[in-house]
């Protein structure tokens, strides 16, 4: 038989559910608060990628912005739906289950799995390399550059799928999903959910990537601005 927790074992988990555990606390929250300039959220391109004059959008989108939603890009609404649905199953489950996969070995092909149907993740994957091959075509072109040249650079070379999840935060005003970074790839394309949450520095202020049904968010990585630097 089980012992019972006691009313102190209680109280303690109850205080941990309505605390923020130290270790995700920012201390410099104040310093990277978020704007929320409804001007600039609304000007982040978004791109049809059905249609003309694309190359000189995707252009724009890059020396201004550096990142961009795109439209019509041909990954079914139910593909993604199963991909995002997929994710919180899996970290959803109990601990025990998911904690065989945990490591912190990089040099694994899985660092963090599941032990479900694996289709979505292989189908989306199919979607997502045609994708990144038709963006960096376009991006090559509105420099002046062969479609397949960043292809034949090496940039298509190595797929990683990372399914970030969060739960409800006690106290939201202490910390940051994801500290202000830079993407070392090539390209990033983010799925996400319909809460929100991206947020991108543009003329030194934080604004909101606004969340749009279907469209995928387009970041230019560090490794696309070094492989410029070669051009």
């Amino acid at each position: 038989m089980e012992k019972e927790p006691s009313n102190k074992e209680e109280a303690k988990d109850n205080e941990c559910l309505a605390k923020l555990p130290r270790i995700f606390v920012h201390d410099k929250i104040d310093q990277e608060k978020k704007s929320r300039n409804g001007r600039l959220q609304s000007s982040i391109p978004v791109i049809g990628l059905e249609g003309s004059e694309i190359t000189d959008q995707v252009r724009d989108a890059c020396e201004r912005w550096g990142i961009f939603q795109v439209v019509n890009h041909g990954i079914p609404d139910r593909t993604m739906d199963k991909m995002l649905e997929g994710i919180r199953m899996f970290r959803e489950q109990d601990p025990e289950i998911k904690g065989d996969y945990y490591t912190r070995d990089f040099t694994r092909n899985v660092a963090y799995y599941s032990n479900y149907d694996l289709d979505i993740m292989v189908e989306y994957s199919k979607f997502v390399m045609g994708l990144g091959e038709k963006l960096l075509g376009l991006v090559s072109e509105s420099l002046g550059l062969e479609a397949r040249h960043l292809v034949d650079m090496g940039c298509m070379e190595g797929l990683g799928i990372r399914g970030h999840y969060y739960p409800a935060c006690p106290e939201p005003e202490l910390t940051l999903g994801i500290t202000n970074h830079t993407d070392f790839s090539f390209l990033t394309i983010l799925l996400q959910v319909q809460i929100g949450g991206p947020q991108v520095l543009h003329q030194n202020e934080w604004v909101d990537v606004p969340c749009l049904p279907g469209a995928l968010v387009i970041n230019l990585g560090d490794l696309m601005q070094t492989s410029f630097c070669f051009l």
